[in-house]
């Protein structure tokens, strides 16, 4: 399965971004406010806010993606090349996405932007 370029190069590069993540949320976990915005779909205000430890979730999600395009991945590796390297693209693609949400999240609690 990882001989074929394109499921190596999506895969390490989905580890990365996880790594980044995880790094993110790790060392900067103990400034972050009790209350943090990260129910983005939420009106304006409270309905946003949740408490410190669901900022695990973005990590956890990226981690939790890229293992299930893995599995699905090694299912259909022999029959569908072409479906494999769209399904890794679309795991790095998602991990990039969380990246953005975490700087996003940083940057409206620190204000580093």
């Amino acid at each position: 399965m990882f001989k074929n370029r394109g499921v190596f190069t999506n895969t390490l590069f989905a580890l990365f971004i996880s790594q980044c993540i995880f790094w993110l949320v790790f060392l900067n976990y103990r400034w972050i406010p009790t209350a943090i915005p990260l129910w983005f779909l939420q009106p304006w205000g409270e309905p946003q806010l949740a408490s410190r430890e669901w900022i695990w979730l973005l990590p956890g999600l990226s981690i939790g993606i890229l293992s299930t395009d893995l599995i699905i991945t090694a299912l259909l590796y022999r029959r569908q090349p072409f479906l494999v390297n769209i399904i890794m693209s679309i795991s790095s693609l998602s991990s990039l996405y969380l990246l953005f949400v975490i700087v996003h999240i940083l940057n409206r609690i620190f204000g580093w932007l």
